[in-house]
């Protein structure tokens, strides 16, 4: 078979399955030769009746995972945040730290998309940035969203309270 693949099959769902789950893009999966066009596997993904579609979604979320762990991996970093000048003197390497906030800043954005409701705004975030909008209800919805979000943060069953 010359080109690409565009017949979907299990194996074939799996393998792309695995690799955005690992963290990396569904783009360098499909730019590697032999491998589907990304217009063919969202075409997959998005019909919700395609066998693909649900284990393409999970796969979504343990790509914000992977996300998320690499957050720790790169404010764990401290390697590079610190060089020392031509008189032997440790200087901070500004362009470093702000090139490692921005690659935080971007996997936050992008967890927080895939996954809002475990890492997106923080209900009382929102609580502090619209308090012209709150009634009592609207306040407490958000706190159930928040106790919600922090249980499924801490794996905690539904029954559970976070405020214990």
């Amino acid at each position: 078979m010359a080109g690409r693949p565009t017949r979907y099959t299990d194996k074939l769902g799996e393998e792309i399955c695995f690799w955005i789950a690992s963290g990396k893009t569904l783009k360098s999966y499909c730019e590697q030769k032999g491998k589907p066009a990304a217009r063919t596997v969202f075409g997959w993904a998005l019909d919700l009746n395609h066998p693909f579609s649900q284990p393409y979604a999970r796969a979504r979320v343990m790509y914000a995972e992977a996300l998320v762990d690499e957050i720790q991996e790169i404010a764990d970093d401290s390697k590079r945040d610190t060089f020392y000048d031509e008189n032997g003197n440790p200087r901070c390497d500004h362009e470093w730290v702000a090139r490692s906030r921005l690659r935080i800043d971007s996997r936050k954005w992008l967890a927080s998309k895939i996954c809002p409701k475990l890492y997106g705004v923080d209900p009382l975030e929102r609580l502090a940035n619209e308090p012209r909008k709150l009634n009592k209800g609207a306040v407490k919805e958000l706190v159930e969203d928040w106790e919600r979000a922090t249980r499924q943060r801490l794996g905690l069953p539904e029954s559970a309270s976070v405020f214990d």
